[in-house]
């Protein structure tokens, strides 16, 4: 039902230990007594970045990744972010049948953890922490904050390492096509990884930004929700935690010297990490 991925080599920008990786739809990030803490993919689908909350998450905290389907082997992919949520909450329970769910999301992530969220409310649960990393609700009076296709194919190429030459040589021309191509010469942080799930891993990521950008959040989450924001995204001063007044019971907010692509680095972590701990002790007591 999942698998297990060994911390050492983690992902810090550029992946060491590609080897090591899974795409299993539940994968362990860190084993623990305590209540875990399941994490919620990017638009990408992978969840080896959350690897890098192990140290300041401590010893006894079950740190959990949900990852994309249509990764490990094509397939149809879900049609929209709710029928996501529930099928991560079907994998959730089906490890953990009972007790507290609480939930990490980063980017799309997020979004699918709200869902998540309101989901266990609307069945009668309390659920545990809800946390973002840089996610906030899409707002069709303000079209200009929403990245463009080829801003997001241009952020998941930064982040994989694509050489910067390459992508200003594929100028504003940059499209799936032409990104996979970018992908399959190797120059990037999962060149170990072969062509069938490079050329996956582009398709679910296309497919989730096109699901994020028509999605609503379909009720309101009465407990608290925890936002952390990237400080040093360019977009950041036209973002404010109150976007998620409307859709949470209350937003504490936090900001992160980081970009957002960015908030799972070591250096992001170290600044956010006390504070989600802390967040997490208090909502497992």
């Amino acid at each position: 039902m999942f698998a297990s991925f060994r911390t050492t080599g983690a992902w810090e920008g550029r992946m060491n230990a590609v080897t090591e990786l899974s795409f299993d739809p539940l994968l362990e990030l860190a084993p623990g007594r305590g209540e875990p803490l399941f994490c919620v993919h990017p638009a990408a689908g992978v969840g080896w970045e959350y690897a890098s909350l192990v140290r300041q998450l401590g010893p006894d905290r079950p740190l959990y990744a949900l990852q994309a389907p249509g990764l490990e082997a094509p397939g149809p992919l879900p049609q929209s972010i709710a029928q996501i949520a529930r099928d991560y909450l079907r994998t959730v329970r089906a490890h953990r049948p009972e007790g507290r769910v609480h939930l990490l999301g980063w980017s799309f992530g997020g979004a699918v953890a709200h869902e998540m969220a309101t989901l266990l409310q609307s069945s009668g649960e309390q659920p545990g922490l809800l946390a973002m990393l840089d996610c906030y609700p899409h707002d069709p009076q303000r079209p200009g904050l929403a990245p463009t296709r080829h801003e997001y194919l241009v952020s998941l190429l930064e982040n994989l390492g694509t050489d910067p030459g390459d992508i200003a040589a594929a100028g504003p021309g940059l499209d799936e096509d032409l990104a996979r191509e970018l992908l399959l010469k190797r120059g990037h942080a999962l060149a170990g990884l072969d062509d069938a799930h490079l050329v996956a891993l582009l398709r679910v990521f296309v497919h989730n930004t096109e699901l994020l950008a028509e999605y609503r959040p379909s009720a309101r989450y009465d407990g608290e929700l925890l936002l952390f924001a990237a400080a040093d995204e360019p977009t950041a001063a036209q973002h404010k935690p109150a976007e998620w007044a409307p859709y949470a019971g209350a937003v504490t907010g936090h900001d992160v010297p980081a970009e957002h692509r960015k908030m799972l680095r070591s250096a992001s972590v170290e600044h956010y990490g006390p504070a989600l701990a802390a967040a997490l002790g208090a909502a497992s007591r």
